[in-house]
């Protein structure tokens, strides 16, 4: 996928949560898809930041500094991993 400015990603996430993603987590979420971009690694967590197992918005539980400083690589609702 081609480098997207922070607006750009905020603006594809906000389509892309169709099914609704309070402002506070779209900024983790947008925080979150820039780490990952700036450093060339895999977004572990769906990029609106639903869990694939327990359907639970992981965000809730990061604050925004963490988001953009630190991979997300599981649930800390039902500590699923991401990996793999």
């Amino acid at each position: 996928m081609a480098e997207l400015t922070r607006e750009e990603a905020r603006e594809m996430i906000e389509k892309l949560a169709y099914f609704g993603i309070s402002e506070e987590n779209l900024e983790k979420a947008v925080a979150q898809y820039m780490y990952c971009q700036k450093r060339g690694i895999e977004q572990f967590v769906g990029v609106v930041g639903y869990c694939w197992h327990c359907d639970k918005q992981v965000y809730e539980e990061w604050d925004l500094e963490s988001a953009a400083s630190t991979l997300v690589t599981g649930c800390p609702y039902c500590h699923r991993s991401f990996i793999g």
